[in-house]
């Protein structure tokens, strides 16, 4: 259920924020409001996969990713808070999508994760 309610509740909170806003950090070398919601996408989108492969019964150990790596590579800052939403919006569809099409037993499974050098 809550993964149904927070694009509302996303749009409510940030849905009206100006460009000028949107582009806000709270100190020099962190993340801008748009910055924050792109990592919310790329961090759904991965665990999502992490997710198809376990209820798929993949055995093999799920890698980590370095957010501080995807962040200044994610072009953030120059969309529109519309085109972001808008993305935010079509990943938690697929997501929801996904979800529901698992199995009961796919619930059940666990994964595992690669070990850190």
């Amino acid at each position: 259920m809550q993964l149904q309610l927070q694009p509302q509740e996303l749009r409510r909170l940030v849905g009206s924020l100006t460009n000028e806003q949107a582009h806000f950090a709270y100190a020099s070398g962190k993340w801008t409001i748009k910055e924050m919601l792109v990592h919310v996408i790329d961090t759904e989108r991965i665990f999502a996969y992490r997710a198809l492969r376990i209820a798929r019964g993949d055995q093999q150990p799920l890698a980590g990713f370095d957010q501080d790596e995807y962040v200044p590579n994610s072009g953030a800052n120059e969309r529109s808070l519309e085109s972001i939403l808008k993305e935010y919006d079509a990943v938690r569809a697929a997501t929801l999508s996904l979800f529901e099409s698992f199995q009961p037993a796919a619930y059940d499974r666990m994964g595992s994760q690669v070990d850190s050098l």
